[in-house]
């Protein structure tokens, strides 16, 4: 095993007897500008020290501090970040009212719950599962034809209830108008959606539960048929 010895700059061993020497701390020396030297085990004075406040809303000093008051001035830290992000406490916020972090990251979770479906077997013997779904997947394909029979007139299709997705095209290259409210496509009157021929229309997922829409259809060409097919 290594021992190590502390020397004095001659070079003698440090010991009770020859100590280490003292410096001047303030670097004034003997030169003036109240120099001070700490006796060997003597504290040293740190100056006037306050307490920083505790509190929320205390302001910024640069004053010295104690120990005590750096650790209060960390409370005053994070007393604000609780209040910034209202831990525990507050309402899910899932528009653009005001609110903390929190009730905006609440509020983003509730809207993701929202969208699921979330089924707990609790039937099965020596099963406990938790299945989270998103939108229900379509079971069940419908399929309607819809004929046309006079030229710039309005026929319609109600889709059927919980409907999922639906999809449609004319069995004919024609051109056929469409809209999901009455009134529009025979005239026609606007706002109404051109379906070109030779050419498919696949909706995007949709829910629409017990009240589903009605599609209404006309062309300028009598007898044409409309293909018709909606999921739940």
């Amino acid at each position: 095993m290594q021992k190590v010895i502390l020397a004095t700059p001659d070079g003698q061993e440090v010991s009770t007897t020859n100590p280490l020497p003292v410096h001047d701390l303030t670097g004034g020396g003997g030169g003036g500008g109240g120099a001070y030297t700490i006796a060997d085990g003597a504290d040293v004075a740190l100056g006037a020290t306050i307490d920083a406040p505790s509190s929320p809303t205390a302001a910024s000093t640069v004053a010295p501090e104690t120990g005590i008051g750096l650790w209060k001035g960390i409370k005053n830290v994070l007393i604000l970040i609780k209040d910034a992000l209202g831990i525990k406490t507050g309402a899910a916020v899932v528009t653009d009212a005001d609110g903390t972090v929190q009730q905006y990251l609440r509020g983003i979770v509730k809207l993701i719950v929202a969208g699921l479906t979330i089924k707990i077997d609790q039937v099965t013997a020596g099963a406990n599962h938790v299945e989270i779904v998103g939108m229900a997947v379509p079971a069940t394909m419908t399929p309607y034809n819809l004929e046309l029979t006079l030229a710039v007139t309005e026929y319609s299709q109600a889709l059927p209830a919980n409907c999922l997705k639906f999809h449609f095209q004319c069995r004919t290259a024609n051109e056929v108008r469409w809209q999901i409210v009455t009134g529009k496509v025979a005239g026609p009157t606007a706002p109404y959606l051109t379906l070109k021929a030779g050419q498919p229309y696949d909706s995007p997922d949709i829910n629409q539960g017990a009240s589903p829409s009605t599609l209404y259809f006309a062309s300028a060409t009598a007898g044409v048929v409309m293909e018709i097919v909606a999921w739940t």
